[in-house]
């Protein structure tokens, strides 16, 4: 059932782990884990890893792909 939910948010945004996107603040992330109402991405290009998550509402109002 959790593959089956992932799917959904996978189709409703068009993104795919790994795939590489502009946060609304310019820098470069990656889609590091679809879950079922929010994105986790990872900043690219930094010395440490940060991560952010974000509703599948912010993602859809701000960040490019």
């Amino acid at each position: 059932m959790h593959m089956r939910q992932t799917r959904v948010v996978h189709d409703a945004l068009g993104l795919a782990h790994g795939q590489h996107v502009l946060m609304p603040s310019g820098q470069a992330a990656r889609v590091a884990e679809i879950k079922l109402h929010s994105i986790v991405f990872e900043y690219l290009g930094l010395r440490q890893r940060e991560l952010v998550e974000l509703s599948r509402e912010q993602v859809r109002q701000g960040v490019r792909f």
